[in-house]
């Protein structure tokens, strides 16, 4: 506020080249030529903001929405997001979380990033995206790298927002990268550990039973239905960091490398 409001917040709003944060994360989705669609989960009262957005990409046929009944967070958004891949038979796809609000300019440098989490997905880690911290920032939640696996490192711990001095610590210990809230996994990895550690989620989630899939504008909607409002609306709302990723033993992380800006504040 004021530039971002509730009706219309900051995914909206046109910060480079007369496109928004939401298409600018669209383009650099579909940069990797992903296998699979681009799906965008949204809370269904911004519906028609998303489709005005998405016209642009219809003709790629890779475009698609779920609509949130209620905002949930972040954990039951992708988990509704993997359960329409698995009731479309797609459950072991590899997944890219990407909120729709971070500025990247370097595409070159976030696909080579994006290829290495790939690697540790697919060996069966929850990856999440580590930037190398500039200046101690209070503002984002940190990890803590471990010792080396395959092509990133597995988290030691995740931290809080963390007062200056704590923020200066980190930096000097040269462990730490903030959080960026990228994630990548297989969707019957991210499953399977929600379930582990927040069963809740999955047991509301899993009372869907057809994607109800339609098209509007050339763009694929899905779980767009009474049965699926009634199940979302029941899962706990909670992030995917507090549900599952400080629980897991599988979170692993890479160090990203490409310029990076988080415009939440």
């Amino acid at each position: 506020w004021p530039a971002s409001l509730s009706k219309f917040p900051k995914q909206y709003i046109k910060v480079k080249e007369n496109k928004s944060l939401l298409a600018l994360t669209i383009e650099r989705a579909l940069a990797l030529k992903p296998a699979g669609k681009v799906y965008i989960i949204t809370i269904k009262t911004q519906m028609d903001h998303v489709i005005s957005e998405c016209r642009q990409f219809a003709s790629t046929g890779k475009m698609a929405i779920v609509p949130e009944p209620e905002a949930r967070n972040t954990a039951p958004a992708i988990g509704i997001a993997v359960r329409a891949l698995e009731l479309s038979g797609k459950s072991n796809s590899s997944l890219l979380v990407l909120p729709a609000d971070h500025m990247i300019e370097d595409i070159e440098k976030f696909k080579a990033c994006v290829e290495k989490a790939d690697i540790l997905s697919r060996e069966g880690n929850l990856v999440t995206f580590g930037i190398k911290p500039l200046y101690p920032e209070t503002g984002y939640g940190y990890i803590q790298q471990g010792e080396a696996k395959s092509t990133g490192h597995i988290v030691k711990s995740f931290k809080e927002k963390p007062d200056l001095e704590t923020a200066k610590k980190y930096l000097d210990a040269g462990t730490y990268l903030w959080n960026s809230g990228m994630f990548c996994f297989l969707g019957s990895t991210y499953w399977s550990e929600l379930t582990r550690h927040s069963p809740a989620m999955t047991d509301a989630i899993a009372a869907i039973r057809e994607t109800h899939s339609y098209m509007r504008d050339g763009i694929e909607i899905l779980m767009d239905s009474q049965e699926s409002s009634d199940a979302y609306t029941k899962s706990p709302s909670n992030s995917i960091d507090y549900a599952v990723m400080e629980k897991s033993s599988l979170a692993a992380v890479v160090d990203a490398d490409f310029d990076w800006n988080d415009i939440g504040s």
